[in-house]
């Protein structure tokens, strides 16, 4: 047990005294040369733009615990993958797409899908916080569902009876959402964002959402991790 502990000491002791020794390596190559780019931290390189053509293109790919009308009030598992165009450093144009899947077990559901893709316009607000984002636009909605029912008839011998039955429903619904982000960088080409949503859908223009009362509107929010790539 001792053999281990020291053999842990001099571990982080050579760790150690190879970073002091790298520090000291940048250091003294500064004094004759600038930095090089890619010793910057990354929201300075951002902010300087030294040494890096500007990234316009960024794909990215999200886990999200999300809660709505599709996941009948319940918390359920979303998955998200998105690409974004920069058109300047406040504005981005972002194209997403959301899966959720769940196992409902109640009187009414049995199974419940959901898949939406979004058009957002992203923005950067704050000049003070250029961190914080925040998107709208539009939002469709496709869901796919198997529903329980009750089916009352006559059997053979002439007698009422009943079985249960499950119906699949497929509705497509129109809506937007609404997006609120703040980026930690973590490598020039590397963000790590947490992202809040929210989507809001109006009546099923085909199909019947039966996961909400008649005439209300269907909607989700989420909270999730994103990790973003820029190129």
């Amino acid at each position: 047990m001792n053999n281990i502990k020291l053999l842990i000491i001099g571990l982080l002791l050579l760790v150690q005294s190879a970073a002091l020794l790298a520090q000291i390596d940048i250091r003294s190559s500064s004094s004759a040369f600038s930095v090089p780019a890619a010793l910057q931290k990354p929201q300075e390189l951002r902010e300087s733009g030294v040494g890096l053509p500007q990234k316009r293109h960024t794909i990215g790919f999200g886990i999200n615990t999300t809660e709505g009308d599709a996941s009948t009030g319940r918390s359920a598992i979303m998955l998200s993958a998105l690409y974004s165009y920069s058109y300047s450093p406040t504005l981005d144009v972002e194209v997403s797409i959301q899966q959720m899947s769940m196992r409902v077990y109640n009187p009414l559901l049995a199974v419940s899908s959901a898949m939406s893709l979004d058009g957002t316009l992203m923005l950067k607000p704050l000049t003070f916080l250029p961190q914080f984002r925040c998107g709208f636009g539009p939002s469709v909605r496709w869901q796919k569902s198997a529903v329980r029912s009750t089916d009352f008839f006559i059997d053979s011998t002439g007698q009422p009876s009943s079985k249960e039955v499950l119906n699949f429903q497929n509705t497509f619904a129109i809506g937007a959402t609404l997006k609120l982000e703040y980026l930690i960088p973590l490598f020039p080409v590397l963000d790590l964002a947490v992202r809040a949503q929210g989507h809001i859908y109006a009546w099923p223009v085909l199909g019947d959402n039966a996961h909400v009362p008649a005439n209300m509107p269907g909607g989700a929010a989420s909270l999730g991790v994103f990790f973003l790539f820029h190129f």
